[in-house]
Parts: C-alpha cells; structure tokens; sequence
C-alpha cells in the first residue's frame, strides 16, 4: 500500500499530518504509530476550527501590515497634493503660533525685568520679588509700597560700631597680657604701609 500525503491537510492532536491510505474500506489499517483517524464530527470540527483560527490570525497580520503601508501612502499623497497656496498658509500659521510664543515670553522677561529694577530702587528684599504683583509700572510700584508697609523696619546703621570689641591676646612667655583691637590693628597697619 502506498501513502497519499495531502498538503495542507488539517494537522491532529500531535501536530501530525493526516494520511490517506489508497486500497479502500476493506484494507485492514497499518500501525503507523501516531495517526489516529478522525472518527466522530466533532473530533473533525475542532480540527477544522483550529486550522482556520491559524489561518485567520496570518491573514489578519498580513492585511493589517497592508493597511499601514496605504495609511502612509495615502498620507503622503494628501501633503504632495497641497497646493503652493495652502502649504503657505500652513507655513504662517505655524508662524504665527511661534511669534506668539516668543511674545509671551518676552514679555514675561520684560515684566520680570521691571520687577527687579523697581524692587531694588525702593529697597524690597529680593526674596520677595516673585511676589509682586500687577501688570504696569504704577501697578508693580502700588505692590512693592504695600509689601514694605507690611514689613518690619530694620534700624539702620551707619558706619563702624562706637566701640569695637577688644580682644585678649596673651603670650606663651614671659610678656604681659596685650589688649589688641581692631582699631589699634588697623592703625598699627596704617603706620607701617603708609594709607
């Protein structure tokens, strides 16, 4: 007896490929070791449901790889099929939406800018220059005037302190206990370089 292997024959359980055997219903089945005939529908069934949900899922991949490739093309086509008009009008937008950009910004820095000037000339501290608040010079200057009506006043001093702290200075031998200060130390400094 010869054996007739069909391509693309429905694999059984193992993942062999079903056989036909010629010589008809009366030839008495060899043991090939493996090869179960399908013997109920429902055995059939299964058999066919999983061979079509393999060949479902390649096709799928197939035709959905297919899609992205027109989508892309298609895309292409539309943006080559601009005309000189609207590519321009598409070019001033994009344009304009950057010069808005920059304005804003700029004017931002501005703002900032008059922030720190305005601040500074008035003796804000600067820890709460982003704090200021308003949009014009008269605005910024009316903010910058309550915050310093809310803030404590610091006493002001002048010059070097009235009387400089002295300090003691003593020897390791036999020398007496000198007081040295820092006034004496800078007009000690002065006679020797000549300020």
């Amino acid at each position: 007896m010869s054996d007739v292997v069909v391509e693309d024959a429905p694999e059984v359980d193992g993942g062999e490929v079903a056989t036909l055997r010629s010589g008809g219903a009366d030839s008495a089945p060899e043991d090939d070791g493996g090869f179960r005939p399908i013997t109920s529908q429902e055995a059939l069934d299964n058999l066919l449901k999983s061979r079509l949900e393999r060949a479902n899922k390649a096709a799928e991949k197939k035709y959905l790889k297919q899609v992205e490739e027109l989508t892309a093309k298609i895309s292409s086509y539309e943006e080559a099929q601009l005309s000189a008009e609207e590519k321009k009008d598409k070019r001033l937008t994009e344009l304009e939406s950057q010069l808005a950009e920059a304005t804003d910004r700029y004017t931002a820095l501005e703002r900032t800018r008059t922030v720190e000037s305005l601040a500074r000339d008035m003796g804000l501290p600067e820890k709460f220059w982003s704090r200021v608040q308003g949009g014009t010079d008269d605005e910024i200057i009316s903010d910058i005037n309550d915050m310093l009506e809310g803030l404590p006043k610091a006493e002001k001093q002048s010059g070097m302190p009235s009387q400089a702290p002295k300090v003691s200075v003593s020897a390791t031998g036999s020398e007496p206990e000198v007081e040295v200060s820092p006034k004496s130390i800078v007009d000690k400094m002065s006679t020797m370089f000549d300020f």
